[in-house]
């Protein structure tokens, strides 16, 4: 199991690499006709006081993904169709509407439609400016319906954002133009290169509000691989001052976790002493025992699907990862419904004697959404199962300082304290690489999540804890262990090692129950 599988039970800047092999600047190359969906999705808090010092609090969670189409291009530029696929708002009040819920006034209504019209953009390859801005329709649509702070999304959208700055640590471009009401200035600068990406800062601190946060950028593509970002804004209207606070993020379209980084795996405890002394328990998965069963069941949770797919497994370690592709809806009749559907990366856990592995689906598109959902008796996906290996590595137990180990990219470290008995674990996952929570030798443990440790003095714990999500791209974990009898020279650490390329594929029909 691992520190991901407790939580189950918008910045699209577009670069590129002048070169395969030691590219100066940064440039957005795309192919033709080449497109790419995209998941944003943010939380803002909004805290207000009135004149009579009375306080107000209101929670706004904001999920939508969008295609971006490469419509033309030319040798100075591209052009680009942006379309919104999904919207779901919701506050806590009770208010909520999205292209599947649709809107409580007229008003909001016709907003809406205009949304659902996407946009066109072109982009100048040589300084990633904005050649035409988008509609004022449509510009107006987004702000009424999700919100100024929203809007530092379709910022930091803009394909080609960065390109022509220098591909070197501390490179840096400031943001001004473009930007809608209320959005601050920022600026964007380029920490580390690595091989494959590369990771920019994005600052900004005005007077309408203050800017924090992270991106990755495909070095070969020149693609968003993921990004986030904080922003703060005070307001004072109509009698009531008081403090936005969002957070947003961008990733790609099918990544399970950007709803659930709204939850907190902070303060779970763990007793170690029940599990196995290695794990020759486990039973090596195969393509007939993970494709047992042609069929799973369906159910509709208000605007969107979960699918559920049973494998006779006693362990969800066992399992591997899984993704849900090529799916198709059918009525109770058997007829092929008018509708497309997005999955998220689906996952894995144990229920009983069997492993049951879950993935969220989501509708795309605006029209009559709601009355194709009313009709879905069952959902067909290609099933793609990626298997898993697992391996017991052991790191030395310091008396003082803390040792480290190393999994592919992933990391773990091992840090004494003052109390000799106690001892602080950090692990550090990547994609398809990292160390499980299960610490052979331990006896018990408090798992916390683990926050970013750089960024300015006003991120607070949640924000820092989003952030370092997305650092990753999986969810770091920092345990605290402790120790009533003799502390060991060694623990062992288990470290999972995730198939990159599907292993087997079965077409699966999910079923309402």
């Amino acid at each position: 199991m691992t520190p991901r599988s407790l939580l189950y039970i918008p910045v699209l800047c577009i670069v590129a690499a002048c070169s395969a092999e030691q590219p100066q600047v940064l440039h957005f190359q795309p192919d033709n006709e080449e497109e790419r969906r995209y998941q944003f999705v943010s939380t803002s808090h909004i805290s207000s006081r009135d004149a009579h010092d009375g306080e107000h609090s209101e929670r706004i969670q904001h999920t939508e993904f969008k295609t971006y189409r490469v419509s033309q291009r030319d040798a100075d530029s591209v052009q680009l169709n942006v379309q919104p696929d999904y919207l779901h708002a919701q506050a806590d009040s009770g208010v909520a509407f999205g292209s599947v819920l649709g809107a409580t006034t007229e008003a909001d209504r016709v907003q809406l439609g205009t949304l659902a019209q996407g946009r066109d953009i072109e982009i100048s390859f040589a300084e990633g400016r904005l050649l035409h801005a988008s509609p004022e329709a449509y510009t107006r649509a987004r702000l009424l319906l999700t919100g100024t702070l929203n809007q530092i999304q379709e910022v930091l959208a803009q394909p080609g954002l960065v390109s022509g700055m220098a591909l070197e640590a501390g490179a840096s471009r400031t943001i001004k133009e473009n930007r809608p009401e209320g959005v601050p200035g920022f600026s964007l600068t380029l920490g580390e290169v690595r091989q494959h990406d590369a990771s920019f800062t994005i600052e900004g601190d005005t007077d309408s509000g203050q800017v924090y946060g992270r991106m990755w950028i495909d070095r070969e593509t020149g693609w968003l691989n993921r990004a986030g970002v904080v922003l703060i804004s005070s307001f004072r209207d109509d009698g009531y001052q008081g403090e936005i606070r969002t957070i947003a993020s961008i990733t790609q379209a099918e990544w399970p976790y950007a709803e659930l980084m709204e939850h907190s795996l902070t303060d779970v405890p763990i007793d170690f002493s029940p599990q196995a002394e290695d794990l020759d328990h486990l039973v090596t998965a195969t393509e007939e025992s993970i494709f047992a069963e042609s069929q799973g069941t369906l159910q509709l949770n208000g605007d969107r699907f979960t699918l559920t797919y049973s494998h006779p497994l006693e362990e969800a370690d066992e399992a591997g990862q899984f993704s849900f592709t090529q799916m198709q809806a059918f009525d109770e009749q058997g007829e092929l419904l008018d509708l497309e559907l997005q999955a998220l990366r689906p996952y894995s856990y144990h229920d009983g004697d069997q492993v049951l592995t879950i993935g969220e689906v989501f509708p795309l598109g605006w029209e009559n959404i709601q009355a194709n959902l009313d009709q879905v008796h069952s959902i067909e996906a290609e099933v793609q199962w990626f298997p898993q290996e697992l391996q017991l590595i052991p790191i030395d137990v310091p008396q003082q300082g803390s040792s480290e180990l190393e999994h592919g990219n992933a990391r773990a470290r091992l840090q004494a304290t003052e109390n000799p008995r106690e001892f602080d674990l950090y692990l550090y996952p990547t994609q398809h690489k990292l160390f499980g929570y299960q610490v052979y030798g331990a006896e018990s443990g408090v798992m916390h999540a683990l926050g970013f440790e750089g960024g300015p003095d006003w991120l607070n714990e949640r924000e820092r804890e989003v952030l370092n999500v997305l650092e990753h791209g999986e969810f770091p974990t920092h345990l605290s262990l402790q120790f009533r009898n003799e502390v060991p020279q060694q623990l062992r650490l288990v470290a999972f090692s995730i198939e990159q390329e599907a292993k087997a594929q079965q077409k699966v029909r999910f079923a309402v129950d």
